[in-house]
């Protein structure tokens, strides 16, 4: 059983539709993925160009990082359930941006 965590970047379609996007990404989104077995929990950060060189942008304005018991579990019950998590058109174009996953290993 390896511990870790899955990261997902995103962002709203539009500044118009960022409050529905954060309702639907915090109500139903992140309840969604939680109740996957393997999963523990969540938390979400909007990303601060504080720092950046002047005039830069962040890609994304939108991270979400789940803390994973199994990974193993979690990403089979996460492809299992897939096609029943709910979508919004308030998400970007490209909806999650990028998602990817980490795992712990003790060290010695």
């Amino acid at each position: 059983m390896a511990r870790g965590q899955l990261i997902a970047l995103s962002n709203p379609i539009s500044a118009a539709r960022e409050a529905e996007f954060n309702k639907w990404y915090n109500e139903v989104h992140i309840p969604e993925l939680v109740g996957f077995d393997g999963f523990e929990s969540a938390t979400r950060y909007r990303v601060s160009a504080q720092g950046l060189p002047e005039k830069a942008t962040p890609e994304f304005r939108y991270v979400a990082v789940y803390e994973i018991a199994d990974m193993d579990k979690a990403m089979k019950a996460m492809a299992a359930g897939a096609a029943n998590l709910s979508h919004t058109d308030a998400s970007g174009e490209r909806g999650v941006a990028a998602l990817a996953h980490v795992t712990f290993q003790k060290s010695n």
